[in-house]
């Protein structure tokens, strides 16, 4: 099934709207621009979002973790990929993410390699 939904890609309010999908049943599979396809499933997963620049990206299909990825998004400006993974696993799916203290950690790491 595809839907359409204006929203920055990875903002909180789209992750929100995504985990609403998956609570209905509804994962998602893929994101063409504004139009997202979801794909029926019994198991309640969790859905995440974040930012990686494309060295962290590939590196995220070769790891054997309690996340599955769903799909990628390549961003132009800036030049990054929102990854979206999710989980079926129900201690995880209480997690909750600092994205400030994740994103002043990743400008710290920035800082610290130049």
């Amino acid at each position: 099934m595809w839907r359409y939904q204006m929203a920055v890609k990875g903002s909180e309010q789209e992750l929100r709207w995504l985990n609403q999908q998956a609570q209905r049943g509804q994962l998602l599979r893929r994101i063409r621009g504004n139009w997202y396809q979801f794909q029926k499933t019994a198991t309640r997963y969790q859905v995440f979002s974040e930012y990686v620049s494309g060295n962290v990206a590939t590196e995220i299909d070769d790891q054997h973790t309690p996340f599955e990825l769903l799909t990628r998004l390549q961003l132009t400006k800036p030049a990054v990929q929102v990854i979206y993974t999710g989980t079926a696993q129900t201690e995880l799916q209480g997690a909750r993410v600092d994205r400030q203290k994740l994103f002043e950690v990743s400008i710290d790491e920035q800082a610290g390699s130049l």
